[in-house]
């Protein structure tokens, strides 16, 4: 659901999906779980409040969490922020796009406007973190790195039938040619085991990578957000 809702989102606004679940792999993931803001809010991407998000559709309400933010290159300063609680993780992809990403810091810059254009994930994850996404000065590296271990980038030129058939179409014990035809083992790991809520960021896709017979990657964040 989290795929399909960011190829929505591609075809709607031309973010590129595989940035975007890059991003909550990278904001999200915590090893073999979701981050607990990702879990009981449905905040997948780790977005800020701000009273003009009151009585959007995908809004539920917002709530106070201590998290770590990066001032400076490699210090790390804890803080306590208020963040948007959404009515589900589909919905939380979709005001991504449909609001926070058409704020003017993030829909006029060229970067971003280069990575619609380009249909490039890579260009999206620049564009981001020079829109100010985020305090990690090693943001745009982490979630390139994500792309390239997991082969995201085959999502950029994927729609929504495409997908669906490909689901449709997927068959367990079939042989893939290259351990980047993400296409077709995302496909494959759907049909077998569809999405699992909380695992899904690490679990799910290194299921996928061990049943096309590839390691797949560990990734931590260095820390988690808590509940106030």
């Amino acid at each position: 659901s989290m795929v399909r809702a960011a190829l929505q989102c591609q075809e709607d606004y031309g973010h590129p999906a595989g940035c975007t679940i890059a991003q909550i792999i990278a904001e999200s993931g915590m090893g073999e779980s979701m981050s607990q803001l990702a879990v009981r809010d449905h905040n997948l991407f780790g977005m800020k409040w701000s009273v003009a998000y009151e009585g959007e559709p995908e809004v539920a309400g917002h709530a106070s969490w201590g998290t770590g933010e990066e001032y400076e290159p490699g210090q790390i300063t804890q803080v306590t922020a208020e963040f948007i609680v959404f009515k589900s993780d589909e919905a939380c992809i979709t005001f991504r796009s449909r609001v926070f990403l058409q704020g003017s810091r993030y829909a006029g810059n060229a970067l971003i406007q280069q990575a619609i254009a380009e249909h490039s994930s890579d260009r999206m994850a620049e564009g981001l973190k020079d829109a100010g996404w985020a305090t990690d000065s090693a943001y745009v590296e982490k979630l390139k790195r994500i792309m390239d271990e997991w082969g995201l980038r085959a999502l950029d030129s994927m729609t929504i039938e495409e997908w669906e058939q490909q689901i449709a179409s997927g068959g367990k014990g079939q042989d893939y040619d290259s351990a980047t035809d993400a296409q077709k083992r995302i496909a494959d790991q759907a049909r077998i085991e569809p999405f699992a809520g909380g695992g899904w960021c690490a679990k799910w896709v290194c299921n996928v990578f061990d049943h096309a017979g590839v390691a797949a990657p560990r990734l931590t964040r260095a820390s988690d957000y808590r509940r106030v």
